[in-house]
């Protein structure tokens, strides 16, 4: 009998502690869904490029204008546009201002793949920069685009084995 009472006993605490288990992970996964949520909300409503349109802006080179890079110091030494200014996401409300003086210059902003530059971009504008870009798809389709790069080897391209010097 207490045999049988103890396996009982224990049926029921595993039962709960898995049903508990069960409940712990529902609202885990509604935050999450309301973070992606919010941040493609925010991806909405700020203004945004595709990595196309911001090729085609620098070639053009009509006007003068800043890039930040918000990404961590790891992913910009694996590579970055030509002429970004290094602002992780954590820091840039703190970094931009101290390299960024004029609050009317065009900013461009980009990341991996486009949300936490869009959080930047809305944050700037937040603090009171005029013209603020997201560079939608960021580095990761500036790369699969086939534009160049730098890193610690010079200026590279994506190749098909992975990336390259840019030929000459």
């Amino acid at each position: 009998m207490k045999k049988r009472l103890t396996i009982i006993a224990f049926i029921v605490m595993a039962f709960f502690a898995f049903s508990g288990l069960a409940l712990a992970a529902e609202p885990i996964d509604a935050i999450k869904a309301n973070i992606k949520k919010s941040v493609n909300e925010i991806k909405a409503s700020v203004p945004s490029v595709t990595v196309q349109e911001f090729k085609k802006i620098m070639d053009e080179d009509k006007e003068f204008f800043e890039i930040v890079d918000v990404r961590e110091p790891d992913e910009y030494a694996a590579g970055y546009i030509a002429g970004a200014i290094l602002a992780p996401r954590g820091k840039a409300e703190w970094m931009v201002p101290g390299k960024i003086k004029d609050p009317s210059v065009q900013i461009y902003i980009y990341c991996k793949a486009g949300s936490r530059g869009a959080l930047v971009t809305k944050m700037l504008l937040d603090a009171g920069y005029q013209k603020v870009t997201n560079v939608s798809g960021g580095f990761k389709d500036w790369a699969k685009a086939g534009y160049p790069f730098y890193n610690a080897h010079g200026l590279c391209v994506v190749t098909k084995g992975g990336f390259g010097k840019k030929p000459e």
